[in-house]
C-alpha cells in the first residue's frame, strides 16, 4: 500500500500518494480452550473450524453451532503481528551477506483425527480441502471431487497447496501409514484438522551479494535448497513491518495483511496483558505443536496521503479510490530535471575490442517537487545547488561519481512542461534497494580485495535466469567507480581491519548485521530518502542521499535483459551479433579485462578528460502533443535515439493470435450467464469481414483461446487533433450477440485530467448510438440485429468520434451518455 496512488473519487483531478498506513485487526484464534459452564474449569483444546459433513448436496458444518466459540481480539495494531511461519514464500532473506528471495517452501503436515490421534500423511500434496458453498448461489466452482464419508454422507473437495494450521482437511486412508491408522477409519475418506505444517526445505534464488563485505565473495550456485535449521539463527528475514528498536523516522510504514491470513503476536506475553480474551495455549495441551495462531477476521486501515498540492491528510482506505499512476506522474517528493539544462556528451569506453559509445547526460538543474498546481500546470521545485550532475547510459542511472549536494532554501515556480523525469531518479516508496553502507572496512575497498571479489561478467552462454552474477557484476562496477569519488570519500567512514587470532573462528563481520539492503519507507521534500534496514531482532531507519542507492531490486523475477545489468557488461541481446560483444574467451588483444585495476575499471564510466565537447540540445524533447495531455515528462523525452531497421511491411490489420489474451484486457474475467455457441457462426462471419475490409489505421486482434474478445488499436487520422495518437479499445461478445451489440471499453490515457473527446469517457465508456449508449431518434443509427456489423462500429468511431473538430460533435450537446 505504501507508495500507491489514490484519489477521493475517480473524476477528481487531484491525486495523492500514500506515505504511511496503520491497520487494526480483529483476530480469531484457530484453537481455544472452552470453559465448563458449571465448574468454570478449562476443558481440552478445541480447533475453531469445525469438521464438515454433507447436507442438501453442499457443505455445511457437521456439528450444530450450540457451543460458545473462542473470544475474538479486537483493535489489534498490525505492527504487533507477524506471519505464523518463520519464513514464507516471496520473503527476502539475507544469508552470508547475500540477498535472496524465497521462491518455494516444501512443507510436511501433521493432522489431528477426530479421535485425537496425531498422524502424518505420506504425501502432504494429496490432502484435500472441503468446500462450503451452496450451488444455488454460487456463480462458479473450481474442479471438485465427491468423497464418501460413510453413513450416506458425501463431501465435495478440491486439491490445494495452501492448507494452513487449524483448517479442516480430507485425507484418503491410503495416504497414512496403515500401522498408525485405527480400524474405524479404514475404507473411507477421513476428516481431520491440520495441526501443523512444519517447513522441510526452502528454495532460494540468490539476487546479489554485498559488494562492500569485508570478506571475499565466493562464487556459489544461483539457486539453493536449504533446510530450515540452516537458516534459523543465521539468516535475516527482511521483515520491514517489524517495529524499530529506536524511534522510527517513518511513521506507519507497514505492509498489508489480508483477511484470512494466519498470524502470531510478536510479543505473546505482552499480548496476554493487553487483551483480556487472549488465551496462551501450552505445548503440552496442543500435542507438542504451537497453536497460538490467529486468523485475521477483519481489518480497518487508515492512511496518510500526500496530495499534489503538498497537503497531507489522514483518510480511511474505504473512502479512497486506487489510482495507478504512470511513472512520469508528478508528486511532491519526486526528482525532476529542467529540460533546458540537459546536454549530451559521447565518450568512448576502454575495455572493448570495438568502438562502443556511451551517451552521458549532463544535467545542469535537478530538484525535488514540493507541490503541483494541476489547474495552472505549475510545479514548485527546490533545486539542488550542485550543477553538472551526470546520468550515464542515456539517463538510466546516476553516475556513481556524481553527487546532488544540498537543496536551495527557496522553491521556484516552473511550468510542468519544462520538467522531465529520468529513470535514474525514479525511486519510489516501498522499493527494495541496495545501498552503499556509510561505514565499511578497509579491506572492502583495498586493491587486492577488489581484485579478489570481482565476479566475471556473464558470457553469452549464460542463462537469462542467472540473476546473481549479472547483478553482482553490475554492483561491482558501480562500487569501483563510487569508491574513487569525492563525495564517497567525504561521507564514508573507513574502519581499520580488525585483528583476529590465527586460529579464531569468529568473523569480523556479523552475519546478522545488514546494512546493504533496505526498503524505502519515506521520501522527504528536502531530498533525503529514509530506508528501513532489516535486522535479526529489530529493524532501523536511516536517511540516505539518492547517490547511495546503487540499484532497485525488481519486484518480480523478470531479469532486466535490457537494463543496466546488461549495459554494464551482461549478456548481449539475442538479436546482437557476436562481433559486437567481448567475452572471457574473445579479445582482439587491445585490452585485457583481467588486467584492469580498480581505477581502470572506474574509468569504464568514462573520464571527463576524454569526452568530446558537450553539445547542447542533443536531447530531443519535442513531439506532437495530444489533446488534453497533461504533463509531457519522461514519456516526452526522445533521448539519443537508437536506430532500428525499418519494418519491411505493415503488420496485418486483422489477426487471430495463438497465445493468451493480455491480462489487462478489460473483459478477460467477464462471466456470461449463457453459452457462446449460439453466436459463434456470426462471429466467424464478422471476422471474415474484418480480415478483408478494415481501413488503414485500424488494427484488430483476437485469440484462438478467447474468440469472444477483441482488442482494437486505432491510429488517429491525419488532419485531426488525434493525428498519429493510438487509441486502444477492448470488445467482448456476450451470448445475446448479435441481438445486442458487443460491449466496449476505451483505455483512457489522460491520468484523470478529463476526456480527450466528448464521446470517450475516462471510465471507459464510448458514447455511440450503434453501441446502444447514445439515444437516437433515427433507428438506422442504432444497432440492428442481422444488419449492423462490427466493422460498422469501428468505422463509426474513426469517422464520427476522431474528427477534426470534436468540440462541435453533436454528441457533445447531450447532457449525459446512456449507461451500459
Amino acid at each position: 500500500m505504501l507508495g500507491m496512488g489514490a484519489k477521493r473519487h475517480m473524476n477528481d483531478t487531484m491525486t495523492g500518494i500514500i506515505i504511511s498506513s496503520t491497520s487494526r485487526c480483529t483476530l480469531e484464534p484457530i484453537a481455544f480452550q472452552p470453559i465448563d459452564p458449571i465448574t468454570g474449569e478449562y476443558l481440552s483444546v478445541k480447533l475453531t473450524q469445525k469438521l464438515f459433513g454433507d447436507r442438501d448436496d453442499f457443505m455445511t458444518p457437521e456439528e450444530p453451532d450450540t457451543e460458545a466459540g473462542p473470544s475474538l481480539l479486537f483493535d489489534v495494531p498490525q505492527s504487533e503481528l507477524t506471519g505464523y511461519e518463520e519464513f514464507a514464500e516471496d520473503d527476502f532473506v539475507v544469508y552470508h551477506q547475500k540477498l535472496g528471495v524465497i521462491r518455494a517452501i516444501e512443507h510436511d503436515a501433521v493432522l489431528l483425527l477426530p479421535n485425537s490421534e496425531v498422524v502424518s500423511p505420506l504425501s502432504p500434496a494429496a490432502l484435500e480441502l472441503p468446500l462450503c458453498a451452496d450451488p444455488k448461489v454460487t456463480v462458479s466452482m473450481p474442479e471438485t471431487k465427491c468423497r464418501d464419508l460413510g453413513n450416506g454422507r458425501f463431501v465435495r473437495t478440491m486439491y490445494t497447496e495452501d492448507i494452513q494450521p487449524g483448517q479442516s482437511v480430507l485425507i484418503d486412508p491410503s495416504n497414512i501409514y496403515r500401522s498408525k491408522l485405527s480400524a474405524e477409519y479404514r475404507g473411507r475418506s477421513i476428516q481431520a484438522h491440520m495441526l501443523a505444517a512444519p517447513i522441510e526445505e526452502i528454495h532460494i534464488d540468490w539476487l546479489c551479494p554485498n559488494v562492500f563485505s569485508s570478506k571475499p565473495q565466493e562464487r556459489g550456485p544461483n539457486c539453493e535448497v536449504l533446510r530450515l535449521s540452516t537458516l534459523q539463527g543465521n539468516a535475516v528475514k527482511c521483515d520491514f513491518a517489524q517495529p524499530s528498536g529506536e524511534k522510527s523516522l517513518a511513521s506507519g510504514s507497514q505492509s498489508m495483511l489480508a483477511i484470512g491470513e494466519r498470524v502470531r503476536f510478536r510479543d505473546p506475553p505482552d499480548a496476554a496483558t493487553k487483551y483480556p480474551g487472549y488465551q496462551h495455549l501450552r505445548l503440552d495441551e496442543t500435542f507438542g505443536h504451537d497453536l497460538n495462531i490467529f486468523r485475521i477476521a477483519s481489518t480497518k486501515t487508515e492512511v496518510v496521503v500526500r496530495w499534489q498540492d503538498g497537503s497531507c491528510t489522514t483518510e480511511a482506505t474505504v473512502s479512497l479510490r486506487r489510482y495507478d499512476a504512470p511513472e512520469d506522474h508528478l508528486w511532491p517528493g519526486k526528482y525532476v530535471v529542467l529540460k533546458e539544462g540537459v546536454m549530451t556528451v559521447t565518450e568512448s569506453l576502454p575495455g572493448f575490442s570495438h568502438s562502443r559509445a556511451t551517451e552521458t547526460l549532463q544535467v545542469q538543474k535537478c530538484g525535488v517537487i514540493q507541490a503541483v498546481d494541476n489547474r495552472e500546470q505549475i510545479a514548485s521545485v527546490r533545486w539542488f545547488r550542485n550543477s553538472g550532475t551526470e546520468l550515464i547510459y542515456k539517463g538510466s542511472a546516476l553516475d556513481p561519481r556524481s553527487s546532488l549536494g544540498e537543496l536551495e532554501e527557496t522553491a521556484a515556480k516552473v511550468s510542468v512542461y519544462e520538467l522531465a523525469i529520468f529513470p535514474a531518479f525514479n525511486r519510489s516508496l516501498n522499493d527494495l534497494v541496495v545501498l552503499a553502507p556509510s561505514t565499511i572496512d578497509q579491506t572492502a575497498i583495498s586493491s587486492s580485495h577488489a581484485q579478489e571479489s570481482v565476479i566475471s561478467s556473464p558470457t553469452k552462454s549464460s542463462s537469462a535466469h542467472d540473476t546473481f552474477p549479472r547483478y553482482a557484476d553490475y554492483l561491482q562496477t558501480i562500487k569501483s567507480a563510487m569508491v574513487e569519488s569525492e563525495w564517497f570519500k567525504k561521507s564514508t567512514t573507513i574502519r581499520a581491519p580488525q585483528l583476529r587470532r590465527r586460529y579464531s573462528i569468529q568473523s569480523n563481520e556479523s552475519t546478522l548485521s545488514v546494512d546493504f539492503v533496505g526498503k524505502i519507507v519515506a521520501m522527504d521534500l528536502n531530498g533525503e530518502i529514509t530506508v528501513r534496514l532489516p535486522g535479526h531482532n529489530n529493524c532501523r531507519d536511516i536517511r540516505v542521499p539518492l547517490e547511495r542507492i546503487m540499484m532497485v531490486i525488481p519486484s518480480d523475477d523478470q531479469i532486466p535483459n535490457e537494463s543496466l545489468v546488461t549495459t554494464y557488461g551482461g549478456n548481449p541481446d539475442e538479436d546482437s551479433t557476436d562481433s559486437e560483444w567481448d567475452t572471457e574467451d574473445e579479445s582482439d588483444g587491445s585490452v585485457n579485462s583481467d588486467e584492469l585495476s580498480p581505477s581502470t575499471r572506474a574509468a569504464d564510466f568514462g573520464s571527463l578528460e576524454e569526452v568530446a565537447t558537450p553539445t547542447k540540445y542533443e536531447v530531443q524533447f519535442d513531439r506532437p502533443q495530444l489533446p488534453c495531455e497533461r504533463i509531457p515528462v519522461a514519456g516526452d523525452i526522445s533521448i539519443p535515439r537508437i536506430d532500428f531497421p525499418a519494418p519491411t511491411s505493415c503488420p496485418p490489420n486483422f489477426a487471430v493470435l495463438e497465445d493468451l489474451p493480455p491480462s489487462d484486457h478489460y473483459f478477460i474475467n467477464h462471466r456470461y450467464t449463457g453459452s457462446l455457441s449460439t453466436c459463434m457462426n456470426r462471429l466467424r462471419k464478422e471476422y471474415e469481414v474484418l480480415k478483408s475490409s478494415l481501413p488503414s489505421g485500424i488494427f484488430v486482434r483476437t485469440w484462438e483461446s478467447r474468440i469472444d474478445l477483441l482488442r482494437v488499436m486505432m491510429i488517429g487520422p491525419e488532419g485531426t487533433p488525434y493525428e498519429h495518437a493510438p487509441f486502444v479499445i477492448d470488445f467482448t461478445f456476450t451470448p445475446d450477440f448479435p441481438s445486442q451489440p458487443p460491449l466496449a471499453f476505451f483505455h483512457s490515457w489522460t491520468d484523470g485530467q478529463g476526456r480527450i473527446n466528448p464521446n470517450l469517457y475516462e471510465d471507459g465508456k464510448i458514447c455511440l448510438s450503434i453501441l446502444g449508449t447514445w439515444p437516437t431518434r433515427n433507428l438506422d443509427e442504432s444497432w440492428i440485429p442481422g444488419k449492423s456489423t462490427v466493422l460498422q462500429i469501428l468505422v463509426s468511431i474513426m469517422g464520427l468520434v476522431l474528427v477534426k473538430a470534436p468540440f462541435y460533435s453533436m454528441f457533445y450537446l447531450s447532457t449525459r451518455c446512456l449507461r451500459y
